[in-house]
């Protein structure tokens, strides 16, 4: 298959591939611990992977641009190998490769999104460059399109999320060279630090050690690289429907600080 990767192309390749692109696809993600059997770059890793095979999926309309690295980890930073950004640094950043698409002519971004901690902070930078810029940011933690589906059909009880069946499975499939097969983990689960909350709504920031004692969620020696398949599968068949109808909307149809 094809697909525009504008870090590998010259700028006059990205020139002329620009005369069909319709959105750039922007993988993100972490630098951050996932338990003792997963590297720290894993968010990014499989964001990187996904996206690529989006940008295939959907070739020519999209561009695959370059991957952001490094996330918003607070609450993993008591792990060693952990890096964070500020959310406000990470939303600029955002913001100005966003005005840089948008000198070339891109005005739609779709966000690979492979870590959670990011999701909050890319609601704020979709707010901000429609307001802002004049564009459309759409984004998705993508393990989610095909996880959801595949949890219930598995009828999966355990906790899910990080370093865990899921997202081993995944890494197997995806990146196999970054799962540390001989030390495939369960989670060494915490008492729930605000008691038993889990219908009422009520929560608060707490630190990745004071809910796994080694960083991982429950059942990753469950984990295969067939499951990871399935899961990349159901995701990539919804976000390529969901990329190819964006690359269509009407972008000059903006919020009411644009209107005159």
């Amino acid at each position: 298959m094809t697909a525009y990767a504008m870090q590998d192309m010259t700028w006059p390749e990205v020139k002329e591939a620009l005369e069909t692109v319709k959105v750039a696809i922007l993988p993100v993600g972490s630098q951050e611990q996932h338990g003792p059997h997963l590297a720290c770059n894993v968010d990014i890793a499989g964001a990187e992977a996904f996206a690529l095979m989006l940008a295939e999926k959907v070739h020519p309309l999209a561009m695959l641009a370059p991957p952001l690295n490094y996330g918003i980890s607070y609450h993993h930073m008591l792990f060693p190998g952990s890096l964070t950004l500020r959310p406000e640094t990470f939303i600029q950043v955002l913001i100005d490769v966003a005005t840089s698409l948008r000198q070339q002519g891109i005005r739609r971004i779709f966000v690979v999104n492979g870590h959670g901690g990011n999701q909050s902070a890319l609601d704020i930078a979709s707010v901000k460059m429609r307001a802002d810029l004049g564009m459309r940011m759409s984004y998705t933690l993508w393990p989610v399109l095909g996880e959801m589906s595949i949890v219930k059909d598995q009828n999966v009880k355990r906790h899910t999320g990080h370093a865990c069946i899921y997202e081993t499975s995944l890494m197997m499939h995806l990146r196999p060279d970054i799962v540390r097969d001989e030390a495939l983990a369960e989670g060494e689960m915490q008492p729930p630090l605000y008691g038993d909350v889990s219908t009422t709504g009520i929560g608060g920031f707490a630190y990745w050690n004071e809910i796994t004692r080694n960083g991982a969620f429950e059942g990753a020696p469950e984990a295969t690289a067939e499951i990871g398949e399935k899961i990349v599968q159901l995701a990539l068949e919804r976000a390529t429907s969901f990329v190819r109808q964006f690359a269509q909307i009407d972008v000059e149809k903006q919020s009411l600080m644009h209107f005159k």
